[in-house]
């Protein structure tokens, strides 16, 4: 045990590579493999995924804006995208539904309104809430 001990001691006096503590902070905090080449290549195909940072001046394209909650979808004016959501989960997973309203500009009014013009749906009841709120709609 002891001589595990002075290994351990001798292995924390001496000092790590600056390049190899900067590849290590790099690999850690972009999720990236840190070996050689082969083994790189080797991670990529496992995981299906870039395993190294790419070449500098190679970006990728930012991700196209998301529709927010209250933008129609188009060719049907009167439903949102979270109405749908609502309507859909309701017939696929169940018919209570909790909606919270904190970051959207949405009302639960202009929810309810888009749901009573849609009634058929396996829908039952709906919770929002919005702030410190709690309003229950009940679909039938």
């Amino acid at each position: 045990m002891e001589d595990r001990h002075a290994a351990y001691r001798a292995l924390i006096r001496e000092r790590l590579d600056a390049a190899f503590v900067e590849a290590l902070r790099v690999g850690t905090n972009g999720s990236w493999a840190l070996g050689g080449e082969r083994f790189r290549k080797e991670i990529e195909a496992a995981a299906e995924r870039r395993a190294a940072p790419p070449p500098p001046g190679l970006r990728p394209k930012p991700a196209k804006k998301r529709e927010t909650d209250e933008t129609p979808v188009t060719g049907v004016p009167t439903l949102t995208p979270i109405s749908l959501n609502v309507l859909r989960k309701a017939n696929t997973q169940a018919p209570n539904i909790v909606v919270h309203l904190g970051d959207s500009t949405a009302s639960a009014e202009d929810i309810v309104q888009v749901l009573q013009e849609n009634p058929g749906s396996n829908l039952n009841s709906v919770y929002f809430i919005d702030n410190s709120r709690v309003l229950l709609y009940r679909h039938r």
